[in-house]
This record gives C-alpha cells, sequence and structure tokens, in this order.
C-alpha cells in the first residue's frame, strides 16, 4: 500500500481539530502577523499530537514552511465550506 502524503494526513487531522480551533488556525496561518506563527503552532502542539508529528517530520526549515503552507490551504479549504460567501 502506497504511504499516505502529507497532503491527506492533513485532511485527515484536520477531521479531528474542534471549529473553534479551525477559526483560530485559520486567522493565524493566513495573516501571519507578529508573533502569530508561534501561537498557531503551539496550539498544534499542545491539542494536536497527530498534527504536531506531521510538522514536525521537516528535515528542513523550507519543508516546514511547505507543510505550513499545506496546513493554511487546506484550513483555509475547510473554512471556506463551513462559511461560503454570500453573493
Amino acid at each position: 500500500m502506497k504511504p499516505k502524503s502529507n497532503d491527506q494526513q492533513i485532511r485527515e487531522c484536520l477531521k479531528k481539530v474542534s471549529e473553534e480551533d479551525i477559526k483560530f488556525l485559520s486567522g493565524r496561518l493566513s495573516q501571519r502577523l507578529g508573533g502569530d506563527l508561534g501561537e498557531a503552532l503551539t496550539l498544534v502542539q499542545d491539542r494536536y499530537p497527530e498534527l504536531n508529528k506531521i510538522l514536525s517530520s521537516a528535515m528542513k526549515s523550507v519543508e516546514l514552511y511547505d507543510l505550513i503552507d499545506t496546513l493554511d490551504r487546506q484550513i483555509q479549504e475547510v473554512t471556506n465550506k463551513k462559511m461560503p460567501l454570500v453573493k
């Protein structure tokens, strides 16, 4: 069996993230103002060990930022599905 990609693993982990934490992470990861990234990663580390394990698998800082970008993109997709834009 083919191992799951980080994309798939992150998507599965997000199913276990509370709606409140999705909103928090959405704001922190999309804005990335001073301290936002650290607060987002601390929340992941403290509450979501499976997701933290995926992020911890990065061997280089570039890989970590790629994983964070993937997490951000998938959170935005989840947020947009739950709160579609009103026309």
